[in-house]
């Protein structure tokens, strides 16, 4: 079979070189990307192995957190780890006993230190005042107050707490078949007596 090639248009020179050196260009370029896009998937492949194998020894130590904290939570609860458990599980079960331990002792000294200051102020002011009575009489005066009245009727509060508890009623006077005038205190101081 014999093909007839019909040269209708003549092609110059230097479009034929310049296709060439196209096609080899597009050539180089594309077996670079080749190259990369291997090389690209190589490391991809020995990253998710390492990935793969480290998401393991994570599934290896899981139970061993677990297991921590429900140490530590029993511990919390009074209950201690068994004997065969391994070091790590003791140490945390160890620590929230500690915790609670130092947290007992220093509520327990710091009510004995409350406990002494308050005990101290007390004793310094009954000293005060020992001294203030014996060596100075003149300036304890004591505050003279009214037959029935107490402090908690100087407060406002209390005031307004009997107000609102006892409103005032008003009270009639019961009907008298007696005399029905009334007589003023200065007529009765000065009225001679029967």
């Amino acid at each position: 079979m014999n093909l007839i090639v019909l040269d209708v248009y003549p092609v110059p020179q230097w479009i034929e070189v310049g296709g060439q050196v196209a096609a080899i260009v597009i050539l180089l370029f594309l077996s670079i990307f080749v190259l990369l896009s291997v090389a690209l998937n190589l490391v991809m492949a020995f990253l998710f192995a390492w990935l793969r194998g480290k998401s393991e020894v994570i599934k290896k130590i899981r139970p061993r957190v677990v297991a921590v904290n429900e140490a530590s939570e029993s511990a919390m609860k009074g209950v201690p780890p068994a004997e065969d458990e391994g070091a790590a599980i003791k140490v945390a079960a160890a620590i929230p006993v500690n915790v609670r331990k130092a947290d007992e002792k220093v509520e327990q000294v710091s009510g004995r230190v409350a406990d002494a200051v308050i005990e101290f102020r007390a004793r310094t002011v009954q000293a005060k005042t020992i001294v203030k009575a014996f060596l100075m009489p003149g300036l304890l005066v004591r505050e003279r107050r009214p037959h029935g009245q107490d402090l908690a009727s100087k407060s406002p509060g209390y005031r307004e707490l009997m107000q609102e508890s006892s409103p005032e009623e008003p009270v009639e006077p019961p009907a008298s078949e007696g005399y029905e005038q009334t007589v003023p205190s200065g007529q009765l101081k000065h009225a001679s007596s029967r």
